[in-house]
């Protein structure tokens, strides 16, 4: 191989090299943008959660009071 392909298949690589990398961060993006979104939705139905234990709750209180 001369110095000129060899200086080639550097750059070659070089560049293909440099585009993963782009993907790589494109894509770490895109995965830590949905983590994001799913901490979001994971807060939003905890909170769900615990309001329907507490009006469940509120509901056995209220059938008691009108039982008695």
């Amino acid at each position: 191989m001369c110095i000129t392909e060899r200086k080639l298949s550097e750059e070659k690589l070089a560049k293909y090299r440099d585009h993963l990398e782009t993907l790589v961060k494109e894509r770490t993006a895109e995965l830590e943008n949905n983590n994001a979104q799913l901490a979001r939705l994971n807060k939003m139905f905890s909170g769900r959660e615990l309001r329907m234990a507490e009006l469940k709750k509120k509901i056995e209180e209220l059938e008691q009071r009108k039982g008695d």
